[in-house]
This record gives C-alpha cells, structure tokens and sequence, in this order.
C-alpha cells in the first residue's frame, strides 16, 4: 500500500492557525501591552473638581494607571471632591510615569505654583521627553519652572477678576499665550484654559498617550 503523500489543505490550513495562535500567545506573554501610567498633581485643598473628575474619567476608560500626588499624603479636597493620595509631590519621580497633569483650582495658585518640589518633576519629565498637561491655574506652575518659553499654551485668562493675573504669569514667563483654543497641544506639553475645557483636556491627553503606545 502506497503512502498518501497529499496532506488535506484544511489539515495544513488549521495547523497554520494552531501555529499562529501559539506564537500570538507566547508574544503577549513575553511583550504584554503597555499600560500608560498617569500622574495627577492636586493641591491640598481647593480643588476645581471638574478639572480633575472628566480628566480622571477619560483616563480610566482607556485603562491608565492612575496616581494622585499632592503637598502631603494628608486627604485632598475641592467643592465636594475627596481624594486620598498615593504620594507626595516630594517623592514623586518621572520616570515612573508617562505623562503628568497639574489639575487647578484656587488651592494650585497657591500652593503649587512656586512648589520647588513640583518645579523639578516637571523639568524631569520634560528632560525625559514623557507627557507634561495642566489645566486652568496649572500651567502657570508649568511656566513658573520655565518649561514654556516660546511654546504655545494658554490657562485660565481671569476674565471674571478683571486683572488677568494669570495670562500675564504666562506671558511674563515667556509662553506664546493662546486665547483663541480650550486646549493647546505644543510637543509635548498640553494646557487647558479651565473648567469649560476638562473634557476635551482628558480626551486630549487620552489622545497623546495613545499616540505613544501606538
């Protein structure tokens, strides 16, 4: 009796798929998907609960790890926003992240704005090319540690006081003060102008880290 030597192509074809699906399984177990890890930097107290909240939404949706810092692992508050954080501004580093977002509120003017602490993780990121964000009173953190010379950005005008205390911070610090969008995207820095633009902030950073992974 002669030997069949014509393999059945369906046999061939489900050996291929067997193949395929083994070699898909070892790979995710050897290079499992990057999990994008976020940083949110609050202030102790007086939060804009909406600029944290639709940021911190999107970002969840997507599946980003996500961390709270602020001045002391003390429970941060806004309005009726309530957060208990994993760290401290202090002993945050950049390299554990791969982006980094100054939320606002009355409470990031005073307390954030001039944190020396604050002021060396953004140069880190920067330097290290990961993500830098902020929203409303954030950005001005951002320019007060002298990452936005000459970059596109925009935060809260203070149209309502009157004074513009904040375009002018910007402006003063260097930064080409955009007026004319909610959301500025400048390599990879992101600024928001406030509570009207946390959503589109959140989609946006989403955005950008998507863009990374991909």
């Amino acid at each position: 009796m002669k030997p069949n030597h014509h393999f059945p192509s369906r046999y061939f074809t489900a050996l291929l798929v067997c193949v395929a699906m083994a070699v898909l399984s070892a790979c995710a177990t050897l290079f499992p998907p990057h999990i994008p890890r976020v940083l949110l930097v609050v202030p102790q107290s007086q939060i804009a609960d909406v600029e944290y909240e639709k940021p911190r939404a999107a970002l969840d949706a997507m599946g980003a790890q996500v961390s709270v810092a602020t001045v002391t692992l003390d429970e941060a508050s806004g309005k009726t926003l309530r957060i208990k954080p994993d760290l401290t501004i202090d002993n945050a580093k950049a390299e554990d992240y791969d982006a980094i977002a100054v939320i606002g509120g009355w409470g990031t003017m005073y307390q954030l704005w001039d944190h020396a602490g604050l002021h060396a993780l953004l140069r880190d990121a920067d330097q290290q090319d990961r993500i830098v964000a902020a929203i409303c009173a954030g950005p001005i953190a951002l320019a007060h540690a002298g990452l936005l010379k000459g970059r596109n950005a925009t935060s809260s005008p203070d149209v309502k006081k009157g004074d513009q205390t904040q375009r002018k911070e910007m402006v003063s610090h260097g930064a080409l003060y955009r007026d004319d969008m909610l959301v500025v995207v400048d390599g990879h820095f992101i600024t928001a102008n406030g509570p009207q633009s946390s959503s589109e902030f959140g989609d946006t950073l989403v955005k950008q880290l998507q863009a990374r992974i991909n």
